[in-house]
């Protein structure tokens, strides 16, 4: 058994760092490293009840982190999502972007935090006002009567189904048991 462990690790390197092998590895890597860890490692810092509890200042530290790194995550899996196609397509891609993503979690490089503070914050402080304004028209929209009686009745119509009632309650029913189980 304690053969079959370097060989594993080594093979699975080679996989994931050969070029030559399918990209399917390599973006199962980057979905792991670029979301799985990080809910997991957010999870852990939002325990309230962790039996390792952080010291406050090092669960604000970790809390900023993590805030900082979903906040850079989602900016660039927004430009992903519009340039996937061209940036796919490149050999070597997701191997690059699993650098990349390392460059960004590991606290050595805080990777994260530099773009963050050098190039993010900067151009969301630029146009904050422009944001705001765009987002408080959409909540309007949102707020507007029929919308309000529309998703009134569509919770009502749903709540009642399997599965799709508990996606339909609303914030005051989330401790209540679910109809047939009280």
């Amino acid at each position: 058994m304690a053969l079959l462990v370097p060989v594993a690790g080594q093979v699975g390197l080679q996989l994931l760092l050969s070029p030559a092998s399918s990209t399917l590895v390599a973006r199962a890597a980057c979905t792991t490293l670029s979301v799985g860890y990080p809910v997991y490692s957010s999870f852990k810092t939002l325990q309230p009840k962790n039996p390792n509890r952080l010291s406050k200042d090092k669960r604000d530290r970790e809390t900023a982190q993590w805030l900082t790194y979903w906040t850079v995550f989602g900016s660039i899996s927004l430009v992903e999502s519009v340039c996937d196609r061209g940036f796919c397509s490149m050999p070597g891609y997701y191997h690059a972007k699993l650098l990349f993503l390392l460059w960004l979690q590991l606290p050595q490089y805080q990777g994260a935090r530099r773009l963050y503070q050098q190039f993010l914050q900067p151009f969301l402080a630029e146009h904050e006002e422009w944001v705001d304004a765009r987002l408080a028209t959409v909540q309007g929209l949102l707020v507007r009567p029929e919308l309000v009686s529309l998703a009134s009745g569509f919770r009502k119509t749903m709540r009642g189904a399997p599965l799709i009632g508990w996606f339909v309650q609303s914030p005051d029913e989330w401790d209540r048991p679910a109809k047939g189980k009280e």
